[in-house]
């Protein structure tokens, strides 16, 4: 699923999905490029009825002209789940009552496990998407590249290494874009996963449900060892949501926040 939004006076377009830095694109199309937010459209959006899903095909080709420059940025299949997991169900985010949290997140998955969300394992959260086709699946956790499997992206902007990609594709497309000086993070904590559930039948799982992203966006598999330390790296006390930390970027030099 995208959420992307073109810039006419760059000739551009910047796609993300959630749990992607979706937030933060929002931002910066907003700050850096004056760009309004209603310019925004989803492709991907969750439906029963496929001529919803084609309705959404057929306005990225129209609102995207074809010479536009095409910018995504995406994230490990398996930390971006893992992250959705801890954010969304042990989190208790606010997103699951609203109304297309509810309908497409909190209701399939109390319905699916017969107990309350926040209750939900990360086994059956899997088993859960497992079992659902794409477009049932809610935005977060449905493939990034769900109805974009043919769109070629000029730049891939990887999560884990952001500040360098955004910069190279800033540089490779000529844009007129200085990233802020400061960047701050969303600090999220896993001390309350249950480590016990990750095996390597779970993460067979996952690579099965996100193969496609895993391969259009040039992701390797990590470890059981490898997710496990870095969960483990993540955990610290207190709650789950633990606010943003502020990092300052390397050598840009126009002044402001950039949220992450």
């Amino acid at each position: 699923m995208l959420i992307y939004t073109p810039i006419e006076k760059c000739k551009t377009v910047i796609c993300s999905s959630p749990k992607c830095a979706c937030q933060t694109i929002s931002r910066l199309t907003l700050r850096l490029f004056t760009h309004p937010f209603f310019n925004t459209y989803h492709l991907g959006a969750p439906s029963a009825n496929p001529d919803h899903l084609k309705a959404q095909q057929k306005q990225f080709t129209t609102v995207v002209d074809p010479s536009f420059k095409k910018i995504i940025t995406t994230r490990h299949p398996l930390k971006r789940i893992l992250s959705c997991y801890n954010y969304m169900i042990l989190g208790l985010h606010s997103y699951t009552q609203a109304k297309s949290g509810e309908k497409w997140f909190k209701s399939p998955l109390e319905k699916f496990t017969g107990r309350p969300l926040c209750s939900t394992t990360f086994t059956e959260f899997i088993d859960y998407i497992l079992k659902t086709p794409d477009n049932l699946r809610d935005i977060h956790f449905s493939t990034q590249s769900f109805l974009a499997e043919d769109i070629n992206f000029d730049k891939i902007i990887r999560l884990e290494n952001f500040i360098e990609d955004f910069e190279n594709a800033i540089t490779d497309l000529k844009l007129p874009v200085v990233l802020p000086k400061q960047i701050q993070r969303n600090k999220t904590n896993y001390a309350h996963f249950n480590t016990s559930e990750l095996t390597e039948e779970i993460l067979e799982k996952i690579y099965t449900i996100y193969e496609q992203d895993f391969k259009k966006f040039n992701y390797a598999p990590i470890s059981l060892l490898e997710i496990k330390e870095y969960i483990n790296s993540k955990s610290i006390a207190g709650p789950v949501h633990q606010g943003r930390l502020t990092h300052k970027s390397r050598e840009f030099k126009n002044e402001g926040v950039l949220f992450l």
